[in-house]
Order: C-alpha cells, then structure tokens, then sequence
C-alpha cells in the first residue's frame, strides 16, 4: 500500500481561502496536519468531495479574539476520503487576510504491497 505524502497551501484576502487535494481514481485522501491563519472570527471545514455534494468531515469555529494567530492541529487519526474524492481544507471569510496549509498523504487501499 504505496503512500503519496504531500504538504499544500492556499492564501485568500476577505473572501476567505480553500486548498483542495484532487481526486484520483483509487486513492484515499487523507489529512493529518492543518495550520490556518486568519484576522476574524473564522469556521475552518474539512470537506469531502467539493466539486461534487460536498459532506463536511471536521469543523471549528474560532472567535475573533484569535485573529492573527496561528490555529494549528495535528490529528491522532487522519481525516480520511473516500476512494476517488477530493478532500479539502476551508477558512471562511476574513477582514483582510487568512492562509490555510494541510499535510496528509494518500493511498490505494486495494494495493497489495
């Protein structure tokens, strides 16, 4: 079961920011690590499959006295797709500036090796 590991990230103004791990046939998307920076009161999301019905994984809203402020989280159990669908990391709006960055990797979980 080769894994694809990868690091992303997205920089957005007031209309807030998303970084989205494309889909790939056969392929588990999975999130382990999130970082987001935002100067307002905030909702991050982890959304599966944004292109299609988006279902939304993971959810924390952050109050305005954490602006400016890193929030960052490490998962004990990877955010996880289904085989095939895109997984994404969101920051709703902001004043004038937010940043998301995710880490995870992928996987087949039909491989053999």
């Amino acid at each position: 079961m080769a894994s694809s590991y990868f690091r992303q990230t997205a920089v957005g103004t007031n209309a807030g920011a998303t970084t989205t791990k494309a889909a790939v046939a056969s392929r588990v998307m999975c999130f382990t690590d999130i970082a987001v920076t935002t100067d307002a009161a905030s909702l991050i999301t982890i959304e599966e499959d944004v292109a299609g019905t988006p279902v939304v994984l993971w959810r924390v809203r952050l109050s305005a006295g954490t602006g400016a402020i890193p929030f960052v989280y490490t998962f004990a159990s990877p955010v996880r797709s289904v085989s095939g669908l895109s997984l994404s990391l969101k920051v709703s709006a902001s004043t004038s500036n937010c940043e998301v960055s995710c880490g995870g990797f992928s996987y087949n979980p039909n491989a053999t090796t």
